[in-house]
């Protein structure tokens, strides 16, 4: 058996809209975001939304130049540093 896909609402990781409408991120790219925060690899992050290494690392690298971060922990570090500044976001 092989890793659950994230398709429904319910089931996707938590990241406040807010935070990723702060930043412009889309939809593709706050999904992929939300899985690096909750600790993901790359190959794991493919398998979960069933799409290639390829697209995980292009998307992250978007994700990076929004963020104007080199690493995902750069990447992390700064989310969750927006979101603790921010405690009122949902």
């Amino acid at each position: 058996m092989g890793p659950r896909r994230h398709n429904s609402t319910d089931d996707r990781p938590w990241l406040p809209r807010a935070i990723t409408e702060r930043y412009k991120l889309t939809g593709a790219e706050h999904r992929v975001i939300a899985l690096v925060i909750h600790g993901h690899t790359n190959g794991q992050i493919a398998a979960l939304l069933g799409v290639s290494r390829n697209t995980v690392r292009n998307r992250l690298a978007s994700c990076f130049a929004k963020l104007d971060v080199g690493r995902r922990t750069e990447a992390v570090s700064v989310l969750l540093l927006d979101f603790s500044r921010r405690p009122q976001l949902t």
